[in-house]
């Protein structure tokens, strides 16, 4: 950091502060490439949304398709082909039998036949044999359609039926996640696109933010005058002794505070209060007198421009004063002490006498009259009163200039005579 002293004298535009930008050059930086990449996600975003939509809608009207056929062929196994099955089986081992039936009626008959005819017993011997053959090994295949048949109907025809029903379900669940995905997904990646878009922005606002901050690392003077470390809050510098420990060439400036102020030697005002006894006679415009804390310091011509119309503390309110004066002493900065004098009243001919030749009537004390002296006469005179100044009062009404009154209560006077 490079700052000027506490104290120098600078012109407009004249270098106050340079700080390091090292940091803030790296965030935007940083900021400009994660811009980038969320300018390539947003477009390929855009590009895959239309794709997106009407792979989401294939694949809901595909699961819908599988799911009424899946329907229909459940609503046929259950209606026909389940007992079809069923009679399959039945046939099956009903055919073996019968054929098995068949073989042994047929060695039967060829037994009882050859009995009686006149045949070598040796070509008889040979026949029997192949039907005898033949009759056992129907037998066999009738055993083994008795075991097909059993383990078809309590294994095979079950689990054809939870197969069945399974792949209705299966059918339904994909229909659903389908369903499901065209009612979120398709909407999810919509709001994405929105969010990476909205996040853009915020982005590019940042990124502006940054730039102009980058530009205020530099700070100049915006007019001529003196550098004041800290800031001035009702006629007091801020924070003055730590920022100029802290301003120092190579350190950190604090954060989140009044570096500096500039003061031009024509910008002077009075910071000051007024009570609240006083308020009520102090109005904007008023003139008024300043006097410097500095020994033989000149009075100043100033006029009252800015009054608090709320308290500023317990029973003050904040007042303001331009001054007025046309040549200003050389030493008078910013920061410095006086007395001010406003000017509430002023009327050149009114009249004033002392508070004590005024007197309240004992019924009414608001009433009041003085003595009013003519030669040796005595008359007691009516009076309205105006402002008061230190031991004397204004009369506003009941004495013309040159009246002469007493100052002591002449009936007082009479009763202790």
């Amino acid at each position: 950091m490079e700052i000027v002293p506490h104290g120098a004298a600078v012109r407009k535009g004249e270098v106050l502060a340079k700080f390091d930008g090292k940091k803030l050059k790296e965030a935007i930086d940083d900021l400009e490439l994660d811009q980038r990449l969320n300018e390539l996600g947003i477009i390929k975003a855009e590009q895959e949304l239309p794709r997106l939509e009407k792979s989401i809608k294939d694949s809901f009207e595909q699961a819908e398709r599988s799911l009424a056929e899946a329907k229909v062929d459940y609503k046929n196994y259950q209606e026909t082909d389940r007992d079809m099955i069923v009679k399959q089986i039945e046939m099956s081992l009903k055919s073996t039998s019968q054929a098995v039936e068949n073989a042994r009626e047929e060695l039967r008959q060829l037994e009882k036949m050859y009995e009686a005819d006149d045949l070598t017993e040796e070509t008889e011997e040979i026949i029997l044999q192949r039907q005898r053959a033949q009759v056992e090994q129907y037998e066999f295949m009738l055993e083994r359609a008795k075991l097909s048949h059993d383990r078809n109907l309590d294994l095979y025809v079950p689990r054809n039926d939870n197969y069945e029903k399974e792949y209705l379900e299966r059918a339904d669940m994909a229909f659903q996640r389908a369903k499901t995905s065209l009612e979120t997904d398709l909407n999810r990646a919509r709001y994405d696109l929105e969010k990476a878009k909205r996040s853009r922005t915020k982005s590019l606002e940042r990124h502006a933010k940054l730039t102009s901050d980058l530009g205020l690392l530099t700070l100049k003077a915006p007019a001529d005058g003196v550098v004041y470390y800290g800031s001035c809050t009702d006629g007091s510098w801020s924070d003055m002794a730590n920022l100029i420990s802290k301003l120092k060439p190579e350190e950190n400036a604090p954060t989140g505070s009044v570096l500096m102020t500039i003061v031009g030697p024509d910008q002077l005002y009075v910071d000051s209060s007024v009570k609240e006894a006083n308020r009520p006679s102090v109005k904007v415009g008023q003139a008024a007198i300043v006097k410097p804390t500095a020994t033989d310091s000149p009075k100043l011509s100033a006029k009252v421009s800015e009054l608090s119309t709320i308290p500023v503390a317990p029973g003050k309110f904040a007042m303001d004063l331009d001054l007025t004066s046309d040549d200003l002493p050389d030493w008078l900065v910013a920061g410095m002490t006086c007395k001010v004098k406003v000017t509430t009243y002023e009327k050149k001919d009114a009249i004033v006498v002392p508070k004590k030749a005024v007197h309240s009537e004992e019924e009414d004390e608001d009433e009041k009259f003085v003595w009013l002296v003519d030669g040796d006469d005595v008359e007691k005179r009516s009076v309205t009163t105006g402002k008061t100044k230190g031991d004397n009062i204004e009369i506003v009404d009941g004495l013309d200039a040159g009246d002469v009154i007493s100052l002591d209560d002449e009936a007082k006077k009479d009763k202790d005579e």
